[in-house]
């Protein structure tokens, strides 16, 4: 079952009004070695995030990928268009004029035709990068609730919605860290569908780590599972610095 490799996604929201923050992360698959590379640069306003731009690269830098979304219209589904230069991909999101209904479009490859569906906006409706900004709006919330919460999570390359439930993994006070798992509400497709966990910082609501499928498929087009640790603050140049530090 593939409806979960569009969830990974990234970003902290900063705490400072019309702020430009930066963020790294390192992706790894289960052999421990890197496989890609991503970048985050996002403005806030007065908390809210507004715009977010996701860069990925290769390990030698070599750009690949972008995710571009705009939360100016609704803060759960961004209007968003991700390309996936490999491969020719394209899915993205888009209001129609009177902002009642949310077009969503896919494009596999180059050479697939384009496919689209509208979907009506309700309370508990999320896609993309909105998971990150409902977990950062809700984080107190759900660390509280032990039952945890439902929505609905809409993925324009499936053209279709699906019910997950989001509840606190682990919660560790001490560190100021607390780790969400995002998984199928029903049970039956528990056993079969993959999870996510994503870890957050509780006092500066940084993303820490992701794990599970990645929105990104190997060069081959295969899934995969990884897991990413974010480096908030960073950017692709300091990659080298570090790099060069480790030498001297």
């Amino acid at each position: 079952m593939n409806f979960l490799i569009t969830i990974s996604l990234f970003f902290s929201l900063p705490l400072l009004a019309n702020d430009l923050k930066y963020s790294l992360g390192k992706a790894y698959n289960k052999d421990g070695k890197v496989v890609y590379i991503e970048t985050h640069e996002y403005t806030d306003n007065n908390g809210t995030i507004k715009q977010l731009k996701t860069s990925y690269f290769k390990t030698d830098k070599k750009f690949f990928a972008e995710l571009l979304s705009d939360f100016t219209i609704s803060p759960y589904l961004p209007e968003y268009t991700f390309r996936d230069e490999r491969f020719g991909r394209i899915d993205r999101t888009e209001w129609n004029t009177s902002k009642d209904s949310l077009m969503t479009f896919t494009k596999e490859d180059s050479e697939a035709e384009e496919k689209s569906k509208a979907f009506k906006p309700k309370e508990n409706l999320i896609t993309g990068q909105g998971l990150h900004a409902y977990l950062y709006r809700n984080l107190d919330k759900l660390i509280k609730k032990e039952d945890g919460t439902k929505i609905e999570y809409l993925i324009p390359k499936n053209q279709d919605k699906y019910n997950f439930k989001i509840k606190t993994l682990k919660h560790n006070q001490a560190e100021n860290k607390v780790t969400f798992r995002v998984e199928m509400n029903s049970w039956l497709l528990r056993l079969v569908a993959p999870h996510i966990d994503i870890t957050y910082d509780t006092k500066t609501k940084d993303l820490l780590v992701f794990e599970g499928p990645s929105n990104l498929l190997t060069d081959d087009k295969d899934g995969q599972n990884v897991k990413i640790i974010y480096q908030p603050g960073d950017k692709l140049e300091d990659l080298a610095k570090q790099a060069k530090g480790k030498k001297s």
